[in-house]
């Protein structure tokens, strides 16, 4: 009878994994990072530029029907921004740029939760997937470069996040379009993103410095389907 009952719920738990579409996944790519800055005169904040930081991550996919599922994700993602500013003298009628650029890179833990839709259930599956994420800064370093004729790395020094001038944590929005080709060891997925956070990475009140991560990711990514 136990041996009856032990099979009964073993095939009970088997049909409802299955029935639940459930996927499981992992994902490397770039991001292209960037940052808003903005407060105090235009004219006195440093230009920022796109940076080139690494990501990585697993989700879950659960699909609702055969194009709506819900998809949260687990990541690490690197995100920041170069800052510069520069000026110019003249030496002997010649103009050289003299200037220093900061690299900032702050590493984050985020989950994003997405809902995805496929356009279509072939073999070939285009789909774009959006939702708002939550994510937390667990480290991060400045890196400072003067330029004149030459660069001259000035070193490189932690920032101290649990400084009460600093957010760690961070809520923002995320679309995504893709396309996944289903194979037999399981599908394999490229996809496109563009992330926007929107909480203010700096919370010094005295300086009037706002600054909100940004910036788009290319992946590659594989997922079973169970």
């Amino acid at each position: 009878m136990k041996t009856k009952i032990i099979i009964l719920a073993a095939t009970m738990f088997a049909s409802l994994f299955v029935n639940a579409q459930i996927s499981v996944g992992v994902k490397t790519g770039i991001n292209f990072a960037d940052a808003s800055l903005s407060g105090i005169s235009e004219t006195l904040l440093p230009e920022a530029k796109i940076i080139n930081t690494p990501l990585a991550g697993v989700n879950m996919q659960y699909r609702i029907n055969e194009q709506f599922s819900f998809q949260p994700e687990l990541n690490y993602a690197q995100r920041g921004f170069e800052a510069k500013a520069s000026t110019a003298f003249n030496v002997l009628d010649f103009n050289i740029p003299v200037g220093i650029k900061a690299i900032t890179k702050v590493n984050y833990i985020e989950l994003p939760v997405q809902l995805k839709y496929k356009f279509t259930t072939g073999n070939v599956q285009p789909y774009i997937m959006a939702g708002p994420s939550i994510a937390y800064a667990t480290s991060g370093t400045i890196r400072e470069v003067a330029s004149a004729i030459i660069d001259i790395n000035l070193g490189e020094q932690d920032i101290n996040l649990s400084n009460k001038n600093f957010n760690q944590w961070e809520a923002g929005g995320r679309l995504s379009a893709g396309v996944a080709f289903k194979t037999l060891l399981g599908e394999i997925q490229l996809e496109g993103s563009y992330y926007h956070g929107l909480t203010d990475f700096f919370t010094n009140p005295i300086v009037d410095v706002h600054a909100y991560n940004k910036g788009f990711s290319m992946q590659l990514g594989w997922a079973y389907h169970f």
